[in-house]
């Protein structure tokens, strides 16, 4: 288990090496440089199990690189920590690719249940043919 670290030749706390991991992580992951965004979101995550943040951009990187699978997994996890809206709506896109109608249409509605207003999640309803 990583306890601290160091940035620049100076050491650094568990919880600023984490956060620090997970934005470099995010910066890879908008650059698409996915095998490193997973080794330093894996990084964060071992050292803080409930780093929901962390779960959600593996996720979000596993959906990117075709693994829905291990995304519906990760995005099941943040929603054990800290759902809400976007998590849903982001695990039922990735049931809707690989075929689990009725898993997505279940987390739209929770999403829509969260947030009435929004568009996207009444977009992935209709394109499963349900009425919002």
């Amino acid at each position: 288990m990583i306890k601290s670290g160091r940035y620049r030749g100076k050491p650094i706390s568990k919880a600023s090496l984490k956060f620090y991991l997970g934005h470099r992580a995010q910066a890879y992951f908008k650059k698409q440089k996915y095998d490193l965004a997973l080794t330093d979101v894996n990084k964060a995550i071992k050292m803080d199990a409930k780093y929901f943040q962390g779960y959600f951009l593996r996720a979000q990187i596993h959906y990117s690189m075709g693994l829905k699978e291990s995304a519906i997994t990760d995005y099941t996890k943040v929603i054990a920590i800290k759902p809400n809206w976007q998590v849903f709506n982001n695990r039922a896109n990735a049931h809707a690719k690989i075929g689990q109608k009725n898993k997505a249409i279940a987390d739209f509605r929770k999403s829509l249940a969260m947030n009435p207003s929004n568009h996207r999640t009444r977009k992935g309803l209709e394109r499963l043919g349900v009425t919002p």
